[in-house]
C-alpha cells in the first residue's frame, strides 16, 4: 500500500478479552490499519500498529481518554460484562453499568467522523425460542439480566446511531468457544475436569442442543462486519446444534480418558438453541469453517499446554 494512503483507524474495546484480543491480533496483520485496543486493565503504550489505551467505559470520565485518542474511523465494541462462574456475581446493576451505560458513554464520546460501529451482542437476547433455528427477527425475551442488558444496549445504540446516520452492525454471537475461553460455560468446565483426571459434571440430561461458535470463525465474522459496514443485525454461530452430552462424549473420546460423568439435577429449564446464519452468510460473506470436533480438540490441547 502506498505510504501516503491514509490509515484506517479502528478502536477495539475489550481488546484484552477472549474475543477482543484475537480480533486485535487478526487486524494487526492487515496493511493500512492503525488499531487502538482499549480495556480497563490495559498497560498503556504502543506495540507495532497497536496502541493500548486504559479506560473503564462504565465510568463517564473515561470520555477524556477516548477523546484524547484523536481521530477514529471505525469501532468494534467488544467490551462488556458477561456471566460469571459465581452466581453471587449476578447483580442486575453490574450488567446495566457495564453493558448499557458503558455503551452509551462510548457512543457519546466518539468523534463525529466515525464511519461505522460494530456491537457484540449475544444469543441470550432471544430467551426461550418460539421456533428454531432462531432468525434475527425473533422476539427478544431474554431470561437473564445479561441478555436483557445486551438487548437494551442494542436498542439504545440503534436510536443513537440512527440519529447520527452512522451504520450500526449488531452481531449476536452464540456460545463462543476455543483456546483461552474463560472457564465459565460447559465446554471449558468439562475440559478442565478431564485434564485434571476428575469426573466431569453434567447437569440434567445434557440433551439440550447448543450452537457453538469457534473463536476463529467469530473473529472472521467480526472483521467482515467491520469491512462491509452494512449496518443491520446478524446471528453469528456455526448454524448447527449439538447436544451438550454429545459434546462431552467427544471430549472424552479426544482425551482418551475413561471417566464416567457425574450427573446432577439441571439448574434451569432446558431448551434448545440453534441460530439461523443465512443472513450473515449472504450479506457478510461469513463462512464458519471449524467443525465442532476439530474445535474441541484444539481447545483440549490448549488446556493441556497452558501453565
Amino acid at each position: 500500500m502506498n505510504s501516503s494512503s491514509p490509515e484506517k483507524i479502528i478502536l477495539v474495546t475489550g481488546g484484552n478479552g477472549f474475543i477482543g484480543s484475537r480480533v486485535v491480533e487478526a487486524l494487526r496483520k492487515q496493511e493500512g490499519v492503525s488499531i487502538i485496543s482499549l480495556s480497563k486493565d490495559a498497560i498503556p503504550g504502543h506495540e507495532g500498529n497497536v496502541r493500548h489505551v486504559k479506560a473503564d467505559l462504565s465510568k463517564r470520565d473515561a470520555c477524556k481518554n477516548i477523546k484524547a485518542i484523536g481521530p477514529i474511523d471505525y469501532v468494534l465494541h467488544l467490551a462488556g460484562r458477561t456471566p460469571s462462574v459465581r452466581s453471587t456475581d449476578e447483580k442486575p446493576e453490574e450488567y446495566v453499568k457495564h453493558n448499557v451505560l458503558a455503551s452509551l458513554y462510548l457512543a457519546e464520546c466518539l468523534p463525529d467522523i466515525v464511519k461505522g460501529f460494530v456491537y457484540a451482542s449475544t444469543i441470550d437476547v432471544y430467551g426461550k425460542p418460539q421456533y428454531l433455528p432462531l432468525r434475527e427477527d425473533h422476539p427478544l425475551n431474554s431470561l437473564t439480566y445479561y441478555g436483557a442488558s445486551k438487548a437494551a444496549a442494542e436498542k439504545y445504540l440503534s436510536v443513537f446511531f440512527d440519529e447520527k446516520g452512522i451504520p450500526l452492525t449488531i452481531l449476536r454471537y452464540s456460545q463462543v468457544y476455543g483456546p483461552g475461553e474463560p472457564v465459565v460455560k460447559a465446554i471449558p468446565k468439562f475440559i478442565e475436569a478431564i485434564t485434571q483426571k476428575q469426573k466431569p459434571v453434567l447437569y440434567g440430561l445434557g440433551s439440550e442442543l447448543r450452537d457453538y461458535a469457534y473463536i476463529d470463525d467469530v473473529v472472521q465474522a467480526t472483521i467482515l462486519a467491520l469491512n462491509k459496514n452494512l449496518g443491520g443485525t446478524f446471528n453469528i454461530s456455526s448454524g448447527q446444534g449439538i447436544r451438550i452430552r454429545d459434546a462431552l462424549t467427544m471430549l472424552l473420546q479426544i482425551s482418551g480418558a475413561s471417566l464416567e460423568p457425574i450427573q446432577k439435577p439441571g439448574i434451569k429449564e432446558a431448551f434448545d438453541l440453534v441460530m439461523d446464519i443465512s443472513s450473515a452468510k449472504e450479506k457478510l460473506g461469513y463462512a464458519p469453517s471449524v467443525e465442532i470436533r476439530e474445535g474441541l480438540k484444539k481447545e483440549f490441547e490448549f488446556f493441556q499446554i497452558k501453565p
